[in-house]
């Protein structure tokens, strides 16, 4: 059940329903982002257990959408963990991938936020405690801490995820974009207002990184680091 938090738009669904019940239309107007992308969510988080809905018999046909019992608890404790963390993070570490994020503006893909948070750490130099232990793995250096973090990042509101779908080989495939909250923001902007003037250099470079493909940069990072691909 906790994976769907993950989601796009499926934290806010549950807070906006916190609120009160309503429509779909205003479900869609309050929250925002694609219709598609809701219907989704709502459509998951019904299997969760944790909306349901009532749809008027007569016309116009309405939807009602609220929260069940178990949706309310899941919402409040949702609430009681962003009111903890409205200026501070919940781990020191947590503050490398917002502060990539606040550089390149956004990361489309798990692949490509492992890989920027490692060349963060491994070839710019920029983390020097409280980082991230990256183990060989077949797509090159993994965290596992990393998609923790960035998950809590996501609870608390600080980090926000869109879906692109794409055709590859054939199949349709969904893309994960990161992107930072304006709550996200303040805080890494903070962070990197303390980098030194050399420092604030080199962290840019990330950007000429996330221009890349997933493809390109998983490419570079082998080749340069191949200690770090599993064998």
């Amino acid at each position: 059940m906790l994976e769907i938090l993950f989601r796009s738009r499926a934290v806010d669904i549950l807070l906006a329903l916190c609120e009160k019940s309503m429509s779909v239309r205003e479900l869609i107007s309050k929250v925002g982002g694609s219709a598609t992308t809701v219907e989704q969510r709502l459509r998951e988080l019904k299997e969760a257990g944790l909306i349901e809905e009532d749809v008027s018999k007569g016309f116009p046909f309405r939807r009602e959408l609220r929260l069940t019992e178990r949706g309310k608890e899941v919402a409040k404790n949702l609430q009681i963990l962003r009111s903890f963390f409205i200026d501070e993070l919940p781990l020191k570490r947590m503050i490398w991938p917002l502060l990539t994020l606040y550089v390149v503006g956004e990361i489309r893909g798990k692949t490509k936020l492992q890989k920027l948070v490692f060349l963060l750490d491994k070839e710019l130099n920029i983390i020097k405690d409280q980082g991230y232990n990256f183990v060989p793995y077949k797509y090159g250096p993994f965290s596992k801490e990393l998609i923790e973090d960035v998950e809590m990042l996501i609870l608390t509101g600080l980090v926000k995820t869109e879906e692109e779908v794409k055709e590859f080989n054939g199949e349709e495939v969904t893309i994960v974009v990161y992107k930072l909250t304006d709550r996200g923001k303040n805080i890494a902007r903070k962070a990197y207002n303390e980098l030194t003037d050399e420092e604030k250099r080199r962290i840019n470079k990330l950007k000429e990184f996330n221009a890349r493909s997933a493809r390109s940069l998983t490419a570079y990072v082998h080749s340069k680091y191949p200690e770090y691909v599993a064998k």
